[in-house]
This record gives structure tokens, C-alpha cells and sequence, in this order.
């Protein structure tokens, strides 16, 4: 593809400020992301140009003291040329939370309907996964001292003035990346709750995102969404879940690193996951860009497994402040961050993605619960009207139907 915009280019750097609490823990981790926001911003401007804070952060904290499993904020450009722009920034995946890897990550054996459209596009589904963490960003409200605090997303987008040829391009990367798209399409499919009369433009620029949900799901969003996807050809996280995607990922890096038995493993447990799913990501054929393998990474005394997981982290990373053309000292320490967090955590990674394709508990009453207060959460930010469609639930409706055949 080519390369992006000088716009994308600040769309993208705008956005990931959103992950820079990724790897802390703290009773505070908003204040200490909004003072980070506020400092990448102001240091960034010769690149990005002048933004401010418009609502938020949000951090989602299983714990006070724990590390953040969502963040999200709202920047507003203050430049002439972009006047008017609001960028949804959406944090990826922390490195340190087992929660965000094995959870909204994947958590993909079970889907959900997608609650907004059951009557347009009966069958669509996304990752239980998936839906939790869009459910922790619709309920999220800044603390006291940030913008819009106690308010939700939706609250404050409803209240944005003048919203006449306002822009709202949301963003986000990793777990971002299948979060915003599919955020987007909320706010699509509930637009009149918050821009009735659609004087908004809507937006959303993906990127290295995992695929969200089944084939219907993503014909769905690509036939109603603007959208602009970036995905390095050779990053493993947007190769899952789709099962043609799947099958690249043990050669990626050959002959730079052949792949041993561990790869081809865990490659089979993602398969397994994802089986009966009919995952399939959104522009799939679009977005895709080339890149080079580091062999400068590559440790001839660390194993397969050790090299692979460096390579995969950089690919993650790196290799799209590169393409993106980043400059930004906060956003280098993120990446070096992520790297080295993501080494340290990948041996636990792969065994909990092992642990779940083999546990029989993923089709137990008890992730039918959870499935079903997932729904009923994500109904809470509906229209009336989606709603009275929903309602009732049925909880056997969510669970062990063929993926991609429409519900009754």
C-alpha cells in the first residue's frame, strides 16, 4: 500500500499516547496518564501540531493498585488546517496485564451477538473478548481534575458543540485496533443518541488489530464504516483470528527464524481457539504493508521460541513508529517498554493460551453467565429501539450456534 498521509501520520502518534501507562501499577493511573498526555502533546507538537485534552483519560483498573486493562482519552486539535478534529485514542494491549492477553485479547472461543444491528445483520458476532472490552470503555467516566469528568464517551460526544463539520476519527493500536473499529460501529448504530441529526463525520483508523469478530460482523462494519487500516505484513496480532491469516504466522520470519515445534504449537492452540468462530477480519485485503525481518534482534544462544517473541514485539512496535514516521521521545520509551515486557510475559502468554484451547470450562454455565451479562451490559448503551428487539435475552441464544448463521 502506500505510504500514509501526513494526517495518518498524526492520527496515528495522536492516538497512541493513549497506551503510555502501559507497564505501571499505582492507586492513580489516570493522573499519571493525563500528565503524560499532556507532556508528549505540548513536547510533540513541532510534529503533530497543537492539540489539547478534550475529555478523559479513562483507565480501567481491575484493582487500585494494579496495572491498567483499557485507557482511552479524547484530543482535539487546535490547528487551523484540523480545527474542528477529535481523535479517540484507544490504549492496546499492556504488556503486563495477563488480563489483556488472555482475556480481550483471547477470549475468542465463545462469541456474543452484536446487539445494535440483530434485525440488519442477523448473525453478526464478536469475541466475548472483544465485547468486554468495549463494555468497559462504554462505562468508563474520567476521575476528578480531567476533563468530562463522570461523564461517559457517549455523554460527551452527545454534548460536543458546534458538531456541524466536526471530525471523530477513532484510533487505536493492538487491542486498540479491534477495539476502535468496533467501538465505531457503536457509535454508528447508536448515532442518534448522541448526533442526531448526523452532522458528525465518523471515522476510524485501525492499526495491528486482531480480528474482532465473524464474517458477517465484518461485512457489516466494512459496508457502514469509514475506515483505514494499517497492519505490518509480517506483525503476528493482526494475523489473529482469521484462519488464512493463521496459517502465515510460523514462516514470518523464515528463513531469518525457522520455526520449531513450540511455534507450530501455539500456532495450533490460536487455531483451535478460533475453530467454529468463522473469524474474519475487517479490509482484510487492505491496509497490509511490507517490512523487514531485524536480524540484528536475532540471538543465536536464545532459542527459537525467546527470538521469535523479540521479533514479534519489534514488529509490533517499532516497526510502526518507522512506518509511521514517529518522533516522539514518550513513544520510543513505550515501545522499548513493550519489548521488553512482552519477552517477559511471553512464556506465560503462550501457556495460558494453551491452557484455555485445551479447558473444557469455556462452554461452561458459568462463561454462559458471563456471556450473557457481557450482552446485557452492552444493551445498557443501545437505542430504546435495539433494545426492545433484544430484550428478552435468551442465554442459549449466545452460546453453541453455528458462528455466522443468523439467529433467530
Amino acid at each position: 500500500m502506500s505510504s500514509p498521509t501526513k494526517e495518518q501520520r498524526v492520527i496515528y502518534q495522536v492516538s497512541m499516547y493513549s497506551s503510555l501507562v502501559a507497564n505501571k501499577k499505582g492507586p492513580d493511573l489516570e493522573a499519571q496518564l493525563y500528565a503524560a498526555i499532556q507532556a508528549a502533546l505540548e513536547k510533540d507538537a513541532p510534529q503533530i501540531g497543537t492539540w489539547s485534552v478534550a475529555w478523559g483519560p479513562v483507565v480501567v483498573q481491575h484493582e487500585p493498585d494494579s496495572y491498567a486493562i483499557n485507557a482511552m482519552y479524547v484530543a482535539e486539535c487546535q490547528d487551523h488546517h484540523l480545527r474542528g478534529t477529535c481523535v479517540v485514542g484507544i490504549a492496546g494491549t499492556n504488556p503486563s496485564s495477563l488480563f489483556d492477553w488472555l482475556v480481550e485479547d483471547g477470549l475468542v472461543q465463545k462469541q456474543i451477538p452484536w446487539v445494535y444491528a440483530l434485525r440488519s445483520a442477523p448473525g453478526a458476532k464478536i469475541a466475548l473478548g472483544t465485547g468486554i472490552g468495549l463494555s468497559k470503555l462504554q462505562h468508563a467516566t474520567p476521575g476528578n481534575g480531567r476533563p468530562g469528568a463522570g461523564t461517559t464517551l457517549l455523554k460527551f460526544l452527545g454534548g460536543i458543540e458546534p458538531k456541524l463539520g466536526k471530525r471523530l476519527i477513532i484510533s487505536g493500536h493492538s487491542l486498540g485496533g479491534a477495539l476502535s473499529p468496533t467501538l465505531t460501529l457503536w457509535l454508528h448504530d447508536v448515532r442518534i443518541l448522541w448526533d442526531t441529526f448526523h452532522l458528525v463525520q465518523l471515522s476510524t483508523m485501525p492499526t495491528a488489530g486482531p480480528t474482532a469478530g465473524n464474517s458477517i460482523f465484518a461485512g457489516y462494519s466494512d459496508k457502514h464504516l469509514t475506515a483505514t487500516r494499517f497492519a505490518n505484513a509480517i506483525d503476528v496480532v493482526p494475523h489473529a483470528w482469521q484462519a488464512s491469516d493463521l496459517e502465515k504466522i510460523p514462516t514470518l520470519y523464515a528463513p531469518d527464524i525457522e520455526p520449531d515445534q513450540t511455534i507450530h504449537d501455539l500456532v495450533a492452540f490460536a487455531k483451535r481457539l478460533s475453530a467454529n468462530g468463522d473469524y474474519t477480519q475487517i479490509l482484510h485485503d487492505t491496509g497490509w504493508f511490507p517490512f523487514d525481518v531485524d536480524t540484528a534482534l536475532i540471538d543465536p544462544t536464545k532459542s527459537v521460541f525467546v527470538n521469535f517473541a523479540r521479533q514479534l514485539a519489534y514488529q509490533h512496535t517499532f516497526a510502526y513508529m518507522r512506518y509511521f514516521g514517529v518522533k516522539s521521545d514518550a513513544l520510543e520509551g513505550w515501545a522499548a517498554e513493550f519489548q521488553a515486557a512482552a519477552e517477559a510475559a511471553a512464556p506465560a502468554v503462550a501457556a495460558g493460551f494453551a491452557a484455555q484451547a485445551a479447558a473444557k470450562e469455556v462452554t461452561s454455565p458459568a462463561s454462559d453467565a458471563l456471556a450473557a451479562q457481557v450482552v446485557t451490559d452492552l444493551l445498557r448503551y443501545a437505542t430504546p429501539e435495539q433494545q426492545r428487539i433484544a430484550v428478552p435475552i435468551d442465554p442459549q441464544s449466545l452460546v453453541d450456534a453455528p458462528s455466522g448463521a443468523a439467529q433467530p
